[in-house]
C-alpha cells in the first residue's frame, strides 16, 4: 500500500532550498579535487626524490666497485643508476623553457623511474607553482644537485678512461674516487632538504584543506538545520502517516517467508502472523497478544539477553537481531532468530515495532556438533608430541597452535597465535616453494624447510600439511619436526668427508669432485685448464729436525700461503703428506700459469718459525694443461706428478711444464723454471 502526500514545496521553493547546498558542494568538490591533485603531485616529487637519491647512491657505489673490480659490469651498473637523476635533469631543463616540449619532459621523468600516472600532475605542479616559495626553493635545490650530478658524470668518465688504459694509475684512481665520495657527501643534505621542503608544503596544503572543509561543513550544517526545522514543521503529519504505512509494508515484505510480528507499543498488543503461530505449534489466535505472554515463551536462560537486546534497540537504536529459544506448544524448545525495526515518535522512543522470526534449530545443532568436533580435534592435537599448526588457506593466518608449537616458535603461552602468519616463520628463500605448494595443492609431504622462531633464531623443520575444514573455514593442518640437529650432523659429516683435518683445505675426495666438474665445464666452454702439483722439498728433514708436531705446523702455514696466493676461481687442495695441488679452471696463456708458479714458489720459500726456530722450505711444482697433457683427470694428475719429479731432478725449488721443454727464464736467485731456452712441445 502506498500513500500519496501533496507536496507542500513548489519547484521554485525547492530550488531555493537546494541551491546553497549545491553551490557549496560544488566548491568543496572542486577544492578537494585541486588539493588532491596538488598533494598527489607533491608526493610524486617526494617519491621521485627517493628514486633520484637511490639512483645517485647506487651510481656512486657502482663506481667504487668498478675501481676495485675493474669489471665492465660494474660500470654498466653505474650507467643504469645514474640514468635516473639524469632523466629527471632532462625533464627539469625542458620545463625551464618558455614553451617546453612536454614529450621530452615525459620521457625525462620516465627515465627517472617516475610513475606514468604521476607525470601529468608533476608537470602541472612545476609550471603552475614554480614561483611559489616552497616550489621555488625545491627547484633551487634540484638545480644545485644537478650541477653535482653533472660533475659526478665527468669524474665517472675520467675513471672509466683511466681504468681502461693499458697501465692504470692507482694514484689517479684514488683521487677520482675521493671526488666521487666528496660529491656523494655533498648530495646527501640536498636530497634531505628537497624532501623536507616538499613535505612542509604538503602538510601546509593539507591543513588549509582541512580548515576550509571544516568551515564549509559548518556552514552546510547550519543551513541544513534551519531548512530541516522548517520542512519538519510543514510535513510532520504527512511524513508520520507515510512512515507508518511504508514501514509496516516494508517489514512485512522483508519477513513474509518467516513468522511476522507487529508490536503496538502504545496499546501494548502484539500481532502474530499465521506462520509465526504455526512454527510454535499453535493455531492462529491461540497465543496471547501481550508482550509479557511472549516473554514467557522464551527459554529462562535466554530471557536476560533477549530483554537486554530489546532495551538497547529501544533506548539507543542498536540493531535488534538476536538468537534465542522459544517454547513450542508441545513443551519443547526450538532456536529462533528474531529481527525487528521500530518507528519512533517525536520523543525518539519507539511507538511501533515489527519484525520476523526464523527457525534456526538445525543450524544451531550443526554448529554445536562442529564445536564439539573441533574441541575433540584440539584435545588430540594438544596431546601430539610435536608442533602442530592450523592456518587459513587464504592468507596463511595461524588459527591454532598446540603447546609444542608455541615452544618451538618461542611464543608465550596464552598469547593469541592468530596475530601471526605462517609466512612470519618461513625463511624467505623457502616461502615461494612452501606457501606456493600450500596455495596450489593444500598439501605437503615430508618437506625440509628453513624456518625461524619469533626471536629470529633459524632452525630446520620437516613439514607435512593437509587441507582441513576448521571453524567453518578452509584451513591447512601442518605438522613440524625439528631436524636442526640432524642437518647440523649432516653438515659436519660433509665437512669431514671433504676437508683435510690438519690444514682445513679441501682433501683428495673434494679435489677429485671439483676436477671432474672443471673438466665438464671445460668440455662445454672449450677453455684451457691447468693443474699444478706442489711437493715440498726435503720435508722428511723438517720432520726429523722439528718432530711431527713441527712438520704439521709447517704444513698448516704452507696451506695458508697457497690459499692466499690464488684467485677466487682457483682451487687449492691437500692430497696427503706434503703434496698439494692447485687447479686453474681457465687461463689466458702459459705465461700466466708460469707467473702463478713463480708466485707460489716465492711465497712457500719465505722463512717462518717452527717451534721458535727459523725455518725455510722450498717446493717443486709440476704442471699439466688441458688439452695438451690429457683430457681426463687421471692423465692430467699423472703428467703433473711426472713434471714435478722433473723439477726435483733439475735441482728443486722450481717448476716444470710436462709438455714444454726449455721452460721460462728466471733469475738464478729466484724460483723459476728450468734453464732458459725456447719453448717446445714434446
Amino acid at each position: 500500500m502506498h500513500i500519496r502526500v501533496k507536496n507542500s514545496v513548489d519547484q521554485r521553493g525547492l530550488l531555493r532550498v537546494v541551491w546553497p547546498f549545491a553551490a557549496l558542494t560544488c566548491c568543496l568538490v572542486l577544492l578537494a579535487a585541486f588539493s588532491m591533485e596538488l598533494l598527489s603531485a607533491t608526493r610524486a616529487y617526494v617519491g621521485g626524490e627517493g628514486l633520484w637519491s637511490k639512483g645517485q647512491k647506487q651510481a656512486a657505489y657502482a663506481l667504487q666497485r668498478y675501481a676495485d673490480s675493474r669489471a665492465p659490469a660494474d660500470f654498466d651498473n653505474y650507467l643504469a643508476s645514474i640514468a635516473i637523476p639524469l632523466g629527471d635533469r632532462k625533464a627539469r631543463l625542458e620545463l625551464e623553457k618558455a614553451e617546453p616540449d612536454l614529450g621530452v619532459v615525459r620521457a625525462g621523468f620516465l627515465e627517472g623511474r617516475n610513475e606514468v600516472d604521476d607525470i601529468p600532475g608533476m608537470i602541472r605542479l612545476y609550471r603552475w607553482f614554480r614561483n611559489v616559495s616552497f616550489m621555488a626553493r625545491a627547484i633551487a635545490i634540484w638545480t644545485e644537485a644537478d650541477v653535482l650530478i653533472v660533475e659526478l658524470t665527468g669524474i665517472a668518465g675520467q675513471l672509466h678512461q683511466e681504468i681502461s688504459a693499458p697501465t692504470p694509475d692507482p694514484a689517479r684512481i684514488t683521487v677520482l674516487l675521493a671526488g666521487v665520495d666528496r660529491l656523494n657527501r655533498q648530495l646527501t643534505p640536498l636530497e634531505d632538504d628537497f624532501s623536507r621542503t616538499l613535505g612542509e608544503a604538503s602538510r601546509l596544503t593539507r591543513d588549509l584543506l582541512v580548515l576550509v572543509v571544516a568551515l564549509a561543513s559548518a556552514l552546510l550544517l547550519a543551513i541544513a538545520v534551519l531548512l530541516t526545522r522548517r520542512l519538519l514543521r510543514q510535513n510532520a503529519e504527512s511524513a508520520q502517516a507515510l512512515a507508518d504505512s511504508e514501514e509496516r509494508y516494508a517489514l512485512a515484505q522483508k519477513g513474509s517467508h518467516d513468522g511476522l510480528w507487529d508490536w503496538d507499543v502504545a496499546a501494548n498488543e502484539v500481532y502474530y502472523s499465521p506462520r509465526f503461530s504455526q512454527m510454535l505449534g499453535y493455531a492462529q489466535g491461540e497465543i496471547e497478544i501481550g508482550p509479557e505472554a511472549y516473554v514467557a515463551l522464551v527459554h529462562p536462560d535466554d530471557v536476560g539477553s533477549a530483554l537486554h537486546a530489546l532495551e538497547q534497540h529501544r533506548q539507543k537504536g542498536a540493531p535488534y537481531d538476536i538468537d534465542y529459544r522459544l517454547r513450542t506448544r508441545s513443551g519443547g524448545y526450538r532456536w529462533f532468530r528474531a529481527r525487528g525495526e521500530s518507528v519512533r515518535g517525536a520523543d525518539g522512543l519507539p511507538t511501533r515495532m515489527a519484525g520476523s522470526i526464523t527457525d534456526i534449530t538445525e543450524r544451531k545443532q550443526a554448529e554445536e556438533a562442529l564445536r564439539q568436533g573441533e574441541a575433540q580435534l584440539r584435545n588430540i592435537l594438544q596431546a601430539v608430541p610435536f608442533p602442530i599448526l592450523i592456518t587459513r588457506s587464504a592468507g596463511n593466518a595461524i588459527v591454532y597452535a598446540n603447546d609444542y608449537a608455541l615452544r618451538q616458535f618461542k611464543l608465550p603461552r596464552g598469547e593469541d597465535p592468530r596475530a601471526q602468519s605462517l609466512k612470519d616463520f618461513v625463511a624467505a628463500r623457502d616461502q615461494d616453494s612452501v606457501l606456493g605448494s600450500l596455495g596450489r595443492e593444500g598439501t605437503i609431504r615430508m618437506h625440509e624447510v628453513r624456518m625461524r622462531d619469533s626471536a629470529g633464531q633459524p632452525f630446520w623443520a620437516l613439514v607435512s600439511a593437509q587441507s582441513v575444514t576448521y571453524q567453518g573455514e578452509e584451513c591447512v593442518l601442518i605438522g613440524l619436526y625439528d631436524i636442526t640437529e640432524r642437518k647440523r650432523r649432516d653438515d659436519d659429516i660433509r665437512r669431514i668427508a671433504f676437508r683435510d683435518t690438519l690444514t682445513r683445505l679441501p682433501n683428495r675426495a673434494s679435489f677429485d669432485r671439483n676436477l671432474a666438474r672443471a673438466l665438464m665445464r671445460a668440455a662445454v666452454s672449450g677453455k684451457r685448464m691447468a693443474l699444478l702439483f706442489v711437493d715440498l722439498d726435503q720435508f722428511k728433514y723438517i720432520n726429523d729436525t722439528y718432530g711431527h708436531k713441527g712438520g704439521d705446523r709447517l704444513l698448516q702455514a704452507i696451506a695458508i700461503r697457497l690459499a692466499n696466493s690464488v684467485r677466487k676461481t682457483d682451487f687449492v687442495a691437500r692430497l696427503g703428506g706434503d703434496e698439494f695441488v692447485v687447479l686453474l679452471p681457465e687461463f689466458d696463456d702459459l705465461e700466466a700459469v708460469a707467473g702463478l708458479a713463480r708466485k707460489l714458489l716465492g711465497r712457500i720459500s719465505k722463512p717462518l718459525l717452527i717451534e721458535g726456530q727459523p725455518c725455510r722450505v722450498t717446493a717443486s711444482i709440476g704442471i699439466s694443461c688441458l688439452p695438451d697433457d690429457g683430457a681426463d683427470a687421471n692423465t692430467l694428475l699423472k703428467h703433473a706428478d711426472v713434471a714435478m719429479y722433473r723439477a726435483k731432478a733439475e735441482g728443486k725449488n722450481r717448476f716444470h711444464f710436462h709438455s714444454v721443454r726449455g721452460q721460462f727464464d728466471a733469475p738464478p736467485d729466484q724460483p723459476g723454471g728450468s734453464p732458459a731456452g725456447r719453448r717446445e712441445v714434446t
